[in-house]
């Protein structure tokens, strides 16, 4: 009999190639999608064993439906992948210390963490005994920002949530919670992060010890092995894949190699001083 999976946002990027490796594996998976639906159409076309569940985890009547219909599985794997940023209709990311909006950052914090806590709570007794929860954080959860204040904060929760839920799924019935903090992660469509050397995505592949950024395949190996019989002393850890970037400091970089990497900082205050914006 085959192991299930729940993996959820499966239509893009990082849930999309967990999704595929764990179907490549033998599993018979149980994928979220929202509003990439072509994108999930097209993959559920390519397996006979994915199962799509269209479901908006920023509402909480959404989440309470969808898992109200998961009780009637069990599962050997869950993969809590589906996030969100607070973001505007042309995606760039709203500077949440300037221009807050409460609605807006409850919605991504019950995307990104109210979900994964519920379906992991509400879910308990529908998860096999020697099975395994991973969390999808970032290395956002583990730094300070600027903008995204929401994105961090739910990140950071849930980071701290897989210590908790560790302590007491392992003794209830051997199952294993792990949390994996991707960094800057190559995105598999248009929409995500691009390769221009030039946008943020860019600049941190250059930076990165490794010299370039993550790719979503990578993270997806990452996640099968952690789940595996390789990794039975995996529990309650969060484990980063970054390619070394959060080790990183442009300011140390510069003071051992005599190259600067930054332009001067008052020109950058002087450029922010004439246009109004708050330092």
């Amino acid at each position: 009999m085959k192991k299930l999976a729940l993996i959820t946002g499966v239509s893009r990027n990082i849930g999309k190639s967990i999704c595929r490796k764990f179907l490549a594996e033998g599993y018979q998976v149980i994928g979220t999608y929202n509003t990439s639906e072509q994108a999930a159409e097209v993959l559920k076309k390519e397996y006979s064993d994915l199962t799509l569940y269209q479901v908006d985890f920023c509402s909480e009547e959404s989440t309470t439906a969808f898992i109200r219909k998961m009780k009637a599985y069990h599962f050997d794997v869950v993969v809590n992948n589906a996030g969100t940023m607070n973001c505007t209709d042309d995606g760039d990311i709203v500077h949440e210390f300037r221009n807050f909006s409460l609605s807006a950052f409850e919605d991504v914090m019950r995307c990104n963490f109210y979900a994964p806590l519920r379906i992991c709570i509400e879910l308990q007794d529908n998860i096999n005994v020697d099975g395994a929860i991973i969390n999808i954080a970032s290395t956002d959860g583990m730094v300070a920002t600027y903008a995204s204040l929401s994105y961090s904060a739910s990140k950071a929760a849930l980071i701290n949530l897989g210590k908790s839920l560790g302590n007491n799924f392992y003794p209830k019935n051997k199952v294993r919670v792990i949390t994996i903090s991707p960094g800057w992660i190559m995105a598999d469509d248009d929409s995500g992060m691009g390769s221009d050397e030039n946008s943020a995505g860019g600049k941190a592949g250059i930076l990165s010890p490794i010299g370039r950024n993550g790719h979503t395949v990578e993270i997806a190996e990452e996640v099968y092995t952690l789940v595996s019989s390789k990794s039975k002393l995996a529990n309650g850890n969060n484990y980063v894949f970054d390619g070394g970037f959060t080790n990183y400091d442009v300011i140390y970089w510069e003071e051992a190699n005599g190259v600067s990497l930054l332009r001067d900082i008052r020109d950058v205050k002087k450029e922010l001083d004439s246009t109004g914006e708050e330092i």
